[in-house]
């Protein structure tokens, strides 16, 4: 898994636990993150409230769970954005930066 032991070595290989999270959803995630330079400021989303999370998330649920798997925006799995905004919320909420 080069892209795992990419980021076991990233950070000195003190997360335990990376291996077992799947690698190509994480690949993923990577590349929404990247994608959505494009159209997003870099970190912006630290700055965004609860709410405003959860609702774009949310927003991106209802239209997957509706039949309308691809977000015609980007071309991307709606599932693809959800996750995208949970994981943005969780590390806000980690943070500090919202309570």
């Amino acid at each position: 898994m080069p892209y795992i032991d990419f980021i076991y070595n990233l950070f000195g290989g003190n997360i335990d636990g990376l291996d077992l999270l799947p690698q190509e959803a994480l690949q993923e995630q990577c590349r929404i993150f990247t994608e959505g330079l494009e159209t997003h400021e870099r970190d912006g989303w630290m700055l965004k409230s609860e709410e405003y999370l959860l609702e774009h998330g949310l927003e991106h649920l209802k239209q997957w769970l509706s039949g309308n798997k691809i977000d015609a925006d980007t071309g991307d799995d709606h599932l693809s954005h959800l996750i995208s905004n949970l994981l943005m919320l969780r590390s806000n909420k980690l943070s500090g930066r919202i309570a």
